[in-house]
């Protein structure tokens, strides 16, 4: 009724087992510390993973991308979506800008993390930071002891720049500079976790309180900047509620006013566009309102730029490499 099995004995079977392990194991110690060509362009320690946070960018060299999305995102962090590379003029951007660096900003010894930042320039502007920053590394050459027989060598003044850059002190100087000559950033916040509008409200005046000429400056300064902060009181107290991670805050210097307008787009939530005859879905965009006070978006791009205690120092190096760039 049923088939009789004949089973080997144990011990004929035992060396090829022994014999399978070994080489299986053998196998796994040379590839363990052996990079093999994949079929898919990668290699085979997790190196099918593309790093996003390297120097190398096609666009400013301050930002790395992925190869499938070249030249159209950023990854800031893994918790939220990516950042564009460019954005467009629309009915809430006033101009084209192009990202210029981007980071983290986190707070307390834990090093929370509490949203994702990019800062980018305004198209229109970038030859005439070009231009200040060659002005700049100019009338700064670097030391004698470092220059070629017959002068600086471009190089040498290239790599000065940078240096000054990096520097907290210089690189304030040249930011204001950049600012004082108009030359227009926008700011891009998305919450890495979900927050609302009345903890935004809250970070962003800390930190623009924080910065030392909010308390050193002239009396007319420090007088402007107070108006301007009730101003940003005000715009951002109209809205409550919950911010989702994901959702932006945008702030533009827009050239044309010296304005500094605030807008809450809404990723996750998707709208309608009564125009569309295709149906698809368009972002909701609320325009919350507009600093008068130039003061109050200078202080804060200053905050995130330069100083000894940036607002975020990953920021701060990504955007010091963008306009290293731009002078190149």
């Amino acid at each position: 009724m049923f088939k009789t099995i004949r089973l080997r004995p144990l011990r004929s079977i035992l060396p090829s087992i022994a014999i399978a392990s070994t080489l299986a194991y053998s196998y796994h110690l040379y590839t363990k510390h052996t990079t093999l060509p994949s079929p898919f362009g990668f290699h085979n320690n997790a190196l099918s993973k593309i790093h996003l946070d390297s120097a190398a960018s096609p666009v400013l060299g301050s930002t790395s991308v992925s190869a499938a999305n070249a030249t159209t995102e950023v990854k800031v962090d893994d918790s939220i979506l990516p950042f564009p590379t460019h954005i467009s003029k629309s009915p809430y951007v006033s101009q084209s800008y192009t990202l210029l660096g981007h980071g983290v900003r986190a707070v307390t010894f834990m090093s929370f993390k509490v949203y994702g930042v990019g800062i980018y320039i305004a198209d229109s502007d970038i030859a005439k930071a070009r231009s200040l920053l060659q002005s700049y590394a100019r009338a700064n050459p670097p030391p004698p002891s470092a220059r070629a027989d017959e002068g600086a060598s471009s190089s040498l003044v290239r790599q000065n720049l940078k240096e000054s850059l990096m520097n907290p002190v210089e690189s304030e100087q040249i930011i204001d500079e950049l600012l004082s000559h108009g030359v227009h950033f926008l700011i891009r916040l998305s919450p890495v976790r979900n927050t609302d509008f009345n903890h935004l409200k809250d970070g962003l005046i800390k930190s623009i309180l924080a910065h030392p000429r909010s308390k050193s400056g002239e009396n007319k300064e420090r007088e402007e900047l107070s108006l301007g902060l009730d101003e940003l009181r005000e715009i951002m107290g109209k809205t409550r509620g919950s911010v989702p991670k994901d959702d932006l805050l945008v702030l533009e210097q827009v050239s044309s006013s010296d304005k500094f307008n605030i807008s809450y787009v809404k990723q996750n939530k998707k709208t309608k566009s009564k125009n569309d005859e295709a149906g698809e879905d368009v972002t909701d965009v609320k325009e919350m309102g507009s600093v008068s006070k130039p003061i109050v978006a200078k202080t804060l791009l200053l905050q995130y730029l330069s100083g000894k205690k940036p607002l975020s120092e990953s920021l701060r190096k990504s955007c010091m490499q963008g306009l290293a760039d731009i002078a190149e």
